[in-house]
Formats: C-alpha cells, structure tokens, sequence
C-alpha cells in the first residue's frame, strides 16, 4: 500500500466516517418482529454521477447498525460493493466508484439525521426513523458540512502521483477543523416524507432533483416538502357544471365561475365571481371529510373560476378547518373546461383581500406578451394575474408555457400593468409535470414574463 494511501486511510478511520443505477427506493419488507423503519440513500453527486439509490426505504431488525442497513440495501438493489476488514468495517467500493477515484481524498462517508458519524459505521446502532445517507467524497467539506482533515491540496506533481507524499503531511498544509465548503440544507424530513400517503408523481419527481442537488437552499427543500402531494395538472381537472359561488358540487370543490363554456370566446378565459364564505366553508368540510377518508394530512379546497377572495373569508376556511392544515387550488379554467392556471396557497398565510384569477389567453396577457416581443424579441410566454400587487405570502403557480422555451435557462420578470413597470424575480423552485404545466412560486402579483432572453 502506499504512503498516501496508508495516510488516506488512517484519514477515514480518523474520522471515522466510512461513509448508484437510480434505482427508486422500493420498500423492503421486514422479516420478524422487532423491527425499526429506517430510510437510506447512496448518493454521487460529487463524482458527477447522481443517484446510485435513490431514497428507500428498509424495515430492519432493531439494533442494526449503519454497516448492516448498507449491506442490506446495496445487496436488495443488486449493487455491488467490497469491505476492508482490515480497518473494522471500512466501506471502500460502491458499485464502479472507489476510494481515492477523484482525489487523494476521495471515498464514501455516512450522515444520520443531518450529521457525520462520530464512530464507526459497524458501531452505530440505528433507530426507528432514522434517516441514513451514503454520500461519495472527494474534498474535506464538500457534503456541506464542517469535518477535520488535511487542508489545501495534498501531494505536488501532476495528477495523482503519491511519489512525493510522506506519511506525516504528504504535501498538504496540515491537520485541523475544516469549514463546510457551502450550506447543506437538512433534507432529512424531505426523505422521509417520501414515503408518506398522497405523494404525486410530479411532488417526487421535484423532491428528488431537490435531494440531489447539494446547493439546494432550505426554502427550497420546503417548498419541495409543500408540494408533495401537489399533483400534476390533467385534462380531467374540469369545471363542475353550477351556480356562481354556489356550494361545492363536488368533493372539496367550490365552482365560482359563472356562465358556460359555449358563451366565452375561444381567447379569454371563463368569468370569474367572488367566493362566498358560506361556499367556502361548505367546501372545506367536504376537503376535511375527503382527507380523513384517505388519510391525507393536508385537506385540499378547489376553487374553480374564482375571482377576489376576501381575508375574513380566507380566515373562516381556516378556522372551519381546525387543526387541519389546508391547501387552496385555485383554477382558472379555458372555455373548454380544462385547467388554463392553477394558483395554490396555504390559507392560513393570508393577510390580506387576494384575486385569484389568472390566464395565459386573456386579452391582458396577449397585450402584455406583443409589449415584450416588440421590444426584446424572443420567445415569450406571459400568466396574466389579476392580482397586480403582491399577494402577501408565496403562491405556487401551474400554468402552460410554449414548448419552445428552455426550461432550464427561464427568466421571470413580473409586469405591473398599471404603472408600466417590470422586476425581475427567481422562484425557488421551478418545474415542468408530465402535462406540460409549468410549475414555479412568487409572491409578487402583476403579468408574470416568462422567456429565455436576458432582458
């Protein structure tokens, strides 16, 4: 073995910090009685490799430790791996990624709940709920959390070449504390809620790019964690045909529109009515009753075609509601009956008289979108809000973009109509569902721009 990697290695035990094929995490089932539930991920993103498990999730016997919980699930998902034994239980190869593949300091590292092993993976005995990340390193800080280790660039020459490396330095600046190179969110409530009841497929698919990504900010994880029963928009979210501002017509629906589809021009959307508390409330006890029955944790009210919702309003749902959490989706609907704008909220933010009616077809958004044509060109798509100001708190939006539009490189301006003013702005987070409905948040009203030219 060579010095540097004698050194390497006596790094790891040191620390004792032993810490794929995007397999999703299929639950394995236990086997006796006795068992805990634990959650586990093996993660490269620092070799640039992404997922080699994605979240799973594993009931084990209680008692087990990380070392075992990892046997167990690389072995369940058909990952190959090998152990030193000569250093305890030393974890040196996940799949085709080995130590010291990246740098002289490269090599798997385990957190539980947040936090690096302060033991060996073979002495840490797990409990129910815990939630165990593998994550690939490759420098002392680069997962987002302080660590000790050798500071600055070990070794001198080209590449890797251990030729000029001695035991007691090999070419670095010294041992001590090192600083987390950047913030790692935590994630570990994020994880588990995976596994949770009502996660839709668009809520995942959000929730694991957020996962992966080692920058991802605190209130991004959140919004990620929000909106996991936030589902994808579907050609059968439609109006429910009744009177405006009638009671719900449907499960935890209210159908504020008034007038039908025939009677709307094809390039406006439907008309809109306010939304009375007595039809608010009604449809929040059937969202409570529809929650209970499936088991939800949140209830979900439908506002369809809704206009200006009042903040007593607002505070009525939520005191109707109880201790349930509660979500709003508000839908702006085409003539056709199918969702043209979704604008979600949680109710209990309010703090103030809200409009809620949006379109990406109605007069104000076509103006707004040849305004910005004509004068920065490209391609753009505009979610006219009724709401001009700010709305207080943060809204998520689900809107239809053009399919032209790069939606990794999207820019976001919000127009005032009223005083001909824009601001430029960058959601937290942003996503497209298998329906083509965009998926972004704000807090800020006018005609949203949504465009790929840098303006």
């Amino acid at each position: 073995m060579s010095k540097a990697k004698l050194a390497s290695r006596t790094l790891a035990v040191l620390l004792a910090l032993v810490m794929m094929v995007g397999v999703w995490g299929t639950y394995i089932p236990a086997q006796a009685s006795g068992t805990i539930t634990v959650y586990m991920t093996v993660e490269a993103y620092n070799a640039n490799r992404g997922w080699i498990v994605q979240p799973t999730r594993l009931n084990v016997p209680d008692g087990t430790s990380v070392a075992e919980a990892t046997e167990t699930l690389l072995t369940q998902m058909n990952v190959s791996f090998s152990v030193d034994p000569s250093w305890g239980w030393y974890l040196e190869r996940v799949g085709g990624l080995r130590e010291f593949d990246d740098s002289p300091t490269s090599g798997w590292m385990f957190t539980v709940n947040h936090a690096l092993l302060d033991v060996g993976a073979d002495s840490f005995s797990l409990s129910s709920g815990d939630v165990i990340r593998l994550q690939f390193t490759v420098r002392p800080g680069d997962l987002g959390l302080p660590t000790f280790g050798y500071l600055g660039v070990c070794c001198r020459g080209s590449g890797y070449d251990y030729s000029d490396c001695t035991v007691d330095g090999w070419g670095c600046a010294g041992w001590g504390p090192v600083p987390a190179l950047y913030t790692h969110a935590d994630k570990t409530e994020l994880i588990r809620a995976l596994f949770g009841s009502g996660v839709t497929t668009s809520g995942r698919r959000n929730a694991l790019s957020v996962l992966i990504n080692p920058r991802a900010t605190t209130s991004q994880v959140g919004n990620a964690l929000n909106g996991l029963t936030a589902g994808d928009i579907t050609d059968s979210d439609r109006t429910v045909s009744g009177g405006g501002g009638g009671g719900g017509s449907a499960a935890g629906t209210v159908a504020a529109g008034t007038g039908t589809a025939a009677a709307i021009p094809a390039t406006q959307a439907a008309a809109t009515v306010s939304v009375t508390q007595a039809a608010a409330t009604t449809a929040v006890s059937t969202a409570l009753a529809q929650a209970s029955a499936s088991g939800a944790n949140v209830a979900t009210v439908s506002l369809q075609n809704p206009g200006e919702i009042s903040l007593s309003t607002l505070q009525a749902m939520v005191s109707s509601a109880s201790n349930t959490p509660l979500r709003v989706n508000a839908d702006s609907l085409l003539p056709s009956g199918s969702v043209d704008v979704r604008i979600s909220f949680n109710p209990a933010l309010a703090t103030g008289n809200i409009n809620l009616a949006a379109s990406t077809v109605s007069p104000n958004a076509q103006s707004t979108r040849s305004l910005f044509e004509r004068h920065f060109g490209g391609t753009i798509s505009v979610v006219s809000l009724s709401q001009q100001s700010t709305f207080g708190m943060d809204v998520r939006i689900a809107a239809r973009i053009d399919p032209a539009l790069n939606t990794d490189a999207l820019v976001f301006l919000a127009y005032n109509r009223e005083n001909n003013t824009f601001t430029r702005f960058t959601p937290s987070f942003v996503w497209m569902d298998s329906n083509g409905f965009l998926h972004f948040n704000t807090g800020i009203g006018g005609d949203i721009v949504i465009t790929n030219t840098q303006i």
